[in-house]
């Protein structure tokens, strides 16, 4: 139950995976995240490819404007991209643009 709230965005991902691990469950090896990516910044990225404006994506994921733009900024120098067209364009062609986190 609590890997499928992850997997729907509920909670973190890497949260519960070492919640998990320490109560010594397995936990599952994800491969990672293309380009260098962070799952911060896939989740920041597939909402960027969902069209959220920086202020809705700070409010989703309970983090500053300044934050927001950090993750954004890097998202571009790691996908090689110099707007959100070229970020949505590769999340899309990278399969990263599935389970968007659900309105709060």
């Amino acid at each position: 139950m609590v890997r499928s709230q992850a997997r729907d965005a509920v909670l973190d991902a890497e949260a519960v995976e070492a919640v998990l691990r320490a109560a010594g469950h397995q936990v599952r090896r994800r491969a990672p995240y293309p380009a260098g990516l962070t799952a911060r910044e896939v989740e920041v990225l597939r909402l960027v490819a969902g069209g959220r404006a920086n202020r809705e994506i700070a409010r989703l994921l309970s983090i500053s404007e300044k934050t927001v733009r950090n993750h954004v900024e890097h998202i571009y120098t790691k996908a090689g991209v110099t707007n959100r067209t070229g970020a949505g364009l590769f999340a899309l062609s990278n399969g990263l643009t599935g389970a968007f986190p659900p309105e709060r």
